[in-house]
Formats: structure tokens, C-alpha cells, sequence
């Protein structure tokens, strides 16, 4: 029996791809890890001057925050745009017409953390994670506290108060990535568990 040259050539290939591809997964996939999206989250049609503008028309600005000094009005923007990407949950609207939201930024992974089997390799590209909106302005370093609101609670300026103290450590924005429209996980968030420690110390009740 003579073999056709063709299909000693596609079996050889096919073999080849088969002994590279196994130990190094030329099948690559991107997961976003997403367990808990926002139930029904009304859509930001724009963000200008850190006002955001709803579905419906209406303008709203994160409560208990200012743009902080040396981020360009630009930034700040782009950063509360990529925050609120999938929409956002109104927590409490304040005297003044600010309110306190939740969103569900993603934050992307920018290190290589890839599990590969035999030709499929599947890398955990990053996370979701609702997150108090004022909170997460502020901790990234876009945002300070507002010394002038006059909306605040004890417990809403202890709270936000916290997250800037945290957030100086950093001495930096975080990094955001435009194309991604995700924030930049930090090594410090220890691939994401941080960021979940962080989201609920939000929540906390100051200490009696």
C-alpha cells in the first residue's frame, strides 16, 4: 500500500501540532470570572465632569467625593466611565442630589495565570466585583473625600475616610486600561482576594 504524499503530510503535521500543543495549549481562552452580576442596574449613558448620565436622562454624581488633586478632568472621567460600564444600583439618594451607588467594575488580571490541559489553555483574564462606587473613586486615588459635604453620616465618613487612608499606601492612581474598559488588578489585590476584603470593609460599621 503506497500513502499519498498529501496524507502523509497532514498526518505528520497533525502529529507535530499534537506533540508542540499538548504541554503548551495552543487552544487559548480569556475567562472573566463573574459570580454575583447587578440585579437590574440602570445603564450610565456618559460620564461628564464626574456626573454621570442615566438611561433615562437624569444626572447623579457619586456622593461624599471631588475629583482629587493632579487627576486630569479627563482621567477622572475615563476611570468613573470604565466603573460603571455595567450599569450601576442607586444605595441612597443624598439631600444634596449625590447618591451613593454600587457598581460592578471588572479589574483585569495582568500577569499570566494560565491553566493549561493538552491543547486547551484557559487564563483567568480577571474578575467583576460590585463595589461601593464613592469608595472605589477614592481608593483608587481618582477621588478624596469631600471636607464640604454636609450629606455624610458618621458612618458614611468614617467609611470613605477609611478608603483613602487605605488607598494613600498606594501613592499612585490605579491603572486603568481603556481597551480592556477594566481597572488593573494590583499585586497587592493577591489576584482578587484583597479586592474582596477590601469591597467589605466598605460596609463595615465603624467601631462603637
Amino acid at each position: 500500500m503506497r500513502w499519498n504524499p498529501r496524507v502523509l503530510f497532514i498526518l505528520f503535521f497533525a502529529g507535530f501540532v499534537l506533540v508542540l500543543g499538548f504541554p503548551i495549549g495552543l487552544i487559548k481562552t480569556d475567562n472573566w470570572v463573574r459570580n454575583a452580576p447587578l440585579s437590574d442596574p440602570i445603564i450610565v449613558r456618559t460620564v461628564q465632569d464626574g456626573t454621570l448620565i442615566l438611561e433615562d436622562g437624569t444626572s447623579v454624581r457619586p456622593a461624599g467625593v471631588r475629583r482629587a488633586p493632579g487627576v486630569p478632568s479627563a482621567e477622572y472621567d475615563s476611570a468613573l466611565a470604565i466603573m460603571v460600564a455595567q450599569g450601576v444600583i442607586v444605595h441612597r439618594v443624598c439631600d444634596d442630589g449625590s447618591a451613593f451607588l454600587i457598581a460592578e467594575p471588572r479589574f483585569y488580571n495582568y500577569c499570566g495565570t494560565r491553566r493549561t490541559l493538552g491543547l486547551f489553555s484557559t487564563r483567568t483574564a480577571g474578575w467583576y466585583f460590585r463595589y461601593p462606587l464613592s469608595e472605589l473613586l477614592v481608593h483608587s486615588g481618582f477621588a478624596e473625600p469631600d471636607p464640604f459635604s454636609i450629606t455624610l453620616s458618621a458612618n458614611d465618613r468614617w467609611r470613605i475616610d477609611g478608603m483613602h487612608h487605605i488607598g494613600k499606601s498606594r501613592g499612585r492612581v490605579r491603572v486603568v486600561n481603556t481597551t480592556l474598559n477594566a481597572l488593573q488588578v494590583e499585586p497587592s489585590d493577591s489576584n482578587g482576594r484583597d479586592i474582596d476584603l477590601i469591597v467589605e470593609a466598605c460596609w463595615k460599621p465603624p467601631p462603637a
